[in-house]
């Protein structure tokens, strides 16, 4: 994404009483609602842009059979030699997924201080600066799940707003799921404003991307899992055109696939996912009055070839936090 250009304009002061019409805050349900046209077009472009990777059609088993008998090499064997291996490689990866699971309460325990630092170092701001300058949104309007997510639990409340999900299927599948955090924000200074939103989330869970092996002659797909965090910008109320200007940041990427011939073992990923991530979109112009829905989202995407992904952020203490939002006013124009 481009970088946008700062605006150096003098500031002055604010005309009392232009453009402070006060927005009543929409509901949870309200936003969901007028948004979700604009939030499924977004998806339908995304999963059209997703790459599929071409590959040779498999051959049959018969086949397989006749070519690999005719260069000496024993099918059966070779086959219960992939099995076994394949087995063990699945319970280490399951071993690991359970580890991840039983340090999830004190990975979050590491989280929270974290949090804890951010909202004193934001208060302290608040405190510092007039608060038409810098406003901390302390919990989101609402908490949702988009493509068919499933949303297990979610609580929102000061500073400490989360979300649990998971995420599994052996199957192809373009769809873009995303948990999406909704802050609404009204530019009520009686300026036009240039401002520096700040968005920060936090995940705590486990995901994993497995290629399942078996007799490969040629070849055979990838698969592949995608984490990322995003930041958000829509207009409120809704128009007909709608705006939006996103930050985009990789929280993980995995790619399983094992191309040993004829026999692939196949590839099991598992990583822990625990980090906060600051989302931040500068120089944006908000006209005296106007309203923006700030979104602060986690996306999985997934191309499942030969194999099979899963996301948790749901088992124990697993879960995605939006401890909040902050709003600078950087300058008025």
């Amino acid at each position: 994404m481009a970088k946008r250009r700062s605006i150096q304009k003098k500031s002055r002061a604010p005309r009392p009483g232009t453009g402070s019409r006060k927005i009543k805050p929409p509901t949870a349900e309200e936003l969901n609602k007028a948004l979700a046209p604009i939030r499924e077009a977004r998806d339908a472009r995304e999963a059209l842009a997703v790459t599929v990777r071409p590959t040779i059609p498999p051959l049959s088993p018969d086949t397989v059979k006749s070519v690999l008998a005719s260069v000496g090499l024993k099918l059966g064997e070779l086959e219960k030699m992939a099995a076994m291996h394949r087995k063990e490689l699945r319970a280490l990866a399951d071993e690991r997924v359970r580890a991840a699971a039983g340090r999830s309460k004190s990975l979050q325990a590491f989280l929270d201080r974290q949090i804890a630092e951010r909202r004193k170092a934001a208060q302290g701001l608040s405190e510092l600066l007039p608060n038409t300058r810098y406003t901390v949104l302390d919990r989101p309007n609402g908490i949702l799940t988009t493509g068919g997510l499933q949303l297990d639990h979610g609580r929102i409340q000061s500073y400490a707003s989360w979300g649990k999900v998971r995420h599994q299927s052996a199957l192809y599948d373009p769809t873009v799921r995303t948990l999406v955090f909704s802050y609404f924000w009204q530019n009520a200074i009686g300026a036009d404003a240039v401002i520096t939103a700040d968005g920060y989330i936090v995940l705590n869970g486990v995901a994993q991307a497995i290629d399942a092996g078996g007799l490969w002659l040629f070849s055979h797909s990838h698969t592949t899992l995608t984490l990322s965090v995003q930041l958000s910008i829509l207009d409120w109320p809704v128009t007909s055109q709608g705006s939006e200007i996103g930050y985009d940041e990789t929280a993980l990427y995995l790619d399983a696939y094992e191309d040993s011939w004829p026999a692939s073992v196949g590839a099991f990923l598992t990583r822990n996912v625990f980090r906060g991530y600051d989302i931040r979109l500068p120089d944006i112009i908000v006209k005296a009055g106007q309203a923006k829905v700030f979104e602060v989202i986690l996306r999985i995407e997934s191309s499942v070839g030969d194999g099979s992904i899963s996301v948790d952020f749901s088992t124990g203490e697993f879960q995605v936090m939006s401890p909040m939002l902050s709003i600078a006013i950087t300058s008025l124009v």
